[in-house]
């Protein structure tokens, strides 16, 4: 049984819509946790010593080896593929693609993936200019087209690498009517310039919209993606990102097996990671405000490697990629 505590904790962050999490909140180890402050001698938080350092979970691991798959012609020959990420917001679609994107990035020179937030950039000119800024180094002061695309085919050729892009929230491409004309020459760099295709990762979390047919014929006659879909996360998937969340930044027993599976259990019925993760992360936050020591600073390096499986050397045995 968890038992309350006096009315007068601050409970700054709680949302009204949320009953369950004043019961956390008001738990034992949660109360001695807000309660803890510089003069104790036994802090509840992990000092950033290496032992107790903890890698996070890799991100979807059956979504990653998708993902190998596709970057394997890419990183091997260079010939790009595409693909549509689908499902509901909250499931792993853009940390997966992040993630990805930069052991890409780490691995060789000869790939360049860019990743587009089209939520905030859904104009031709603002999508070139991020693909621009990322290439280049530095936002092109032109405001012309056709400049920008010819600064990014001459530095892909001076490269001689090969362009991916993520196009993030894609459907607010379709609602301003640029989809069609942006994928278009995007795929069909080689037409005008001495460059190679870039490949295309379109990401939606709108169910309703079906990305391929929302292109037109001449862009499904070069566009045709890898469909990958993203489905929530189930209870036990939950529980195991934020226990290795609270293990890699907390003393073990600060948060009690029963408290993480109510988080899990109430992430779940949200249908969003993130709810989860804000849970935990609003309970850690109350230190500060009660004087305990800050969070130690955790290096977000992921397990594995995609990109390695991928560029090493086929073999009998390595032909799965992990």
């Amino acid at each position: 049984m968890l038992d309350q505590r006096p009315s007068f904790i601050p409970l700054p962050l709680l949302h009204r819509a949320w009953p369950p999490l004043i019961t956390i909140f008001l738990s034992r180890s949660f109360y001695d946790l807000f309660t803890a402050s510089p003069e104790r001698p036994d802090p509840l938080l992990r000092p950033p010593t290496p032992s107790s350092t903890r890698r996070p979970r890799t991100p979807r691991s059956p979504r990653r080896q998708e993902f190998a798959f596709l970057l394997q012609p890419t990183l091997r020959d260079g010939s790009a593929g595409s693909a549509v990420l689908r499902g509901p917001p909250g499931t792993g679609k853009t940390t997966t693609v992040r993630t990805i994107f930069a052991e890409v990035e780490k691995a060789t020179r000869k790939v360049v993936p860019v990743y587009v937030n089209c939520r905030q950039n859904h104009t031709l000119l603002a999508v070139y200019r991020c693909i621009a800024g990322h290439l280049l180094g530095y936002i092109p002061p032109s405001r012309h087209l056709d400049d920008i695309r010819e600064g990014i085919a001459a530095r892909l050729r001076e490269m001689d690498a090969i362009l991916l892009v993520c196009l993030d929230d894609a459907n607010y491409l379709v609602a301003a009517d640029t989809y069609n004309i942006l994928l278009y020459p995007l795929l069909r760099l080689y037409e005008r310039w001495d460059v190679r295709g870039a490949g295309i990762f379109a990401v939606t979390s709108d169910l309703r919209l079906n990305l391929y047919t929302e292109a037109d014929g001449p862009v499904r006659s070069v566009f045709h993606p890898h469909e990958v879909t993203f489905l929530p996360y189930a209870t036990t998937e939950i529980r195991e990102i934020l226990g290795e969340r609270v293990q890699q930044g907390l003393y073990p027993g600060v948060v009690p097996a029963g408290i993480l599976d109510l988080i899990a259990r109430m992430t779940a019925d949200a249908g969003d990671i993130r709810m989860g993760i804000d849970l935990v992360r609003a309970a850690a936050c109350g230190l500060g405000e009660r004087g305990a020591p800050p969070l130690p600073d955790r290096s977000r390096k992921r397990r594995g490697g995609v990109v390695k499986g991928v560029l090493r050397p086929s073999t009998p045995s390595s032909q799965t990629i992990a």
